[in-house]
This record gives C-alpha cells, structure tokens and sequence, in this order.
C-alpha cells in the first residue's frame, strides 16, 4: 500500500508541474501565432461546447487540462509495471508481463500528449495524433485480452509476449492510415466489440479469479463518458465558458474506464 500511495503521489506532483506549465503557456503564448495549419473539425467548426479561443495557447483550456487525467493514469500503469520486474512472479499473467504494462502507461501519456495538442491546437495534424494515440490505448486493452486467452494454448509466455508487443507496436503504425480510411464511429464500437469477445471468452470458465467490480466500473465509466460526449456534441445543457465542459468530463471518464479495465486484468488470482 506504501508503495502504491508513493506511486500516485509522484504521479499528482508530475501532474501538477505539468498543469503548472500549461498554464503558464497559455498565459503567455499566442495561439495564433504558436499553432498553423489547416484546422480541424474542431477548429472549422464549434464540434464541442467549449468555445474557441484562437488567441490562447490553449484554444480549449478545459479540454485541455483535463487530458492531465491520462497523464497521471499513464506514469501510474508504468510505475506498476516497473515495479513487476522487482518481484516474483505471483502467477498473475500481467505481473509476469510487466513490458505491457509499460507499453500501456506510454499509451496513456501518448494520449494525454495528443488530446492535449489537438484540444490546444484544434489543428488537422492534431486530430490525427489524438486519433492515434485512442486506437494505440484501445488496441492495448485488447492486446493483453488476446495474450491471456492465448496462454490457454500456448505455453512459452516469454516468445507470446515478444509477438504481442511487436503486434501492438506495428498495430499501432498501421493505424495511422487506417483510422483516416473507416470512421471512428465504426472502428472503435469494433475493437470495443472484440475486447468483450475476448473478455467473456476467459471469464466463461475464470470468474472466480477476476475482481469483476473494476470490470463493472470500467463499463459504467465508458457509458457514462459516451453520453456526456453526445450531450456536449448537441450541445444540451452547454455553457461554452463554463469550467465545466461535457468534453473535458469525457477524457476522465475515459481515462477511468481504461485504467479500471487494467486494474480489472491486474486483479486476476494465480493463473498457475
């Protein structure tokens, strides 16, 4: 427990000096100055409540400093991973594949890099780079469901672990180019849909090994997050200079869901 309080709390002071910066940047900065290009949607037109400040570093700012939530969540997974190369394997398959949990801590951070660069940019390179770095998060989730219903049938973790990362890793280029060819309305309900496949497929027989009630927060955290982002879309219930913004409340109830679903595959008794 000591250790874990450590944990989250060097993650809240790297957190809070970033906070810190962002605001000091939007102080001071000119955003039409710092960021060009050709906009997008959410510089073309008014996609979220939140109104645009073209003249602030942080076009957004809300938006903005709520992206700090996958941040914390980020230096939290990596910190958990560090710290499963130190001990003994308990027979929990995620502690015994401690890269994944790095890889998915710099997934958040990399999401928390491209939602804020897109929320204070509102740039087209921007969306791009917060598209990416959603799928890499989302790929990630189903990557370890994949690798866990997999050690069923395949016994040498160490070379299974070598090829999933890898998989993540050029997934993750890919969909670069994928994600600009299907929507995002259709991509990810996909990879969503096949993250439940995969779960329902290992819990059928394992139940009983799972803390299902992060399973049930994750879920009731994504519900939630998806319809406060539509009613911030239609603009119900909207304030565009309130610190309040639906779209800021989405990133941290994203970023709960995701970091509930890991704590979810963390929790797994000995596979052994």
């Amino acid at each position: 427990m000591l250790k874990a309080n450590k944990l989250f709390f060097t993650s809240f002071l790297i957190c809070l000096f970033t906070g810190l910066m962002l605001l000091f940047l939007n102080k001071f900065l000119d955003g039409n100055v710092i960021w060009v290009g050709k906009l997008g949607n959410g510089g073309q037109y008014a996609e979220y409540c939140e109104l645009n400040q073209f003249s602030k570093f942080l076009r957004q700012p809300m938006n903005s400093y709520s992206n700090l939530a996958f941040l914390f969540f980020g230096i939290s997974v990596v910190g958990l991973g560090i710290s499963d190369y130190r001990i003994k394997n308990t027979g929990n398959p995620l502690f015994g594949f401690p890269a994944f949990s790095i890889l998915q801590g710099i997934y958040f951070c990399y999401l928390f890099l491209g939602s804020t660069y897109y929320h204070a940019s509102l740039t087209w390179t921007a969306q791009r780079v917060d598209m990416n770095a959603t799928y890499a998060l989302t790929l990630g989730l189903l990557g370890y469901a994949v690798y866990r219903n997999s050690l069923s049938f395949i016994k040498q973790e160490k070379n299974l672990q070598i090829v999933v990362i890898t998989a993540l890793l050029v997934l993750n280029y890919l969909f670069v180019y994928i994600h600009l060819i299907i929507s995002s309305t259709i991509l990810l309900p996909f990879l969503f849909g096949l993250v439940g496949i995969q779960i329902a497929f290992f819990l059928y027989k394992n139940t009983k090994k799972f803390n299902t009630n992060f399973l049930i927060l994750s879920i009731v955290s994504m519900i939630i997050a998806i319809v406060v982002r539509t009613l911030d879309v239609k603009k119900i219930g909207c304030d565009p200079l309130s610190i309040f913004q639906g779209h800021a409340l989405w990133h941290l109830l994203t970023g709960m869901g995701g970091y509930f679903m890991y704590l979810f595959y963390r929790s797994e008794k000995s596979f052994k």
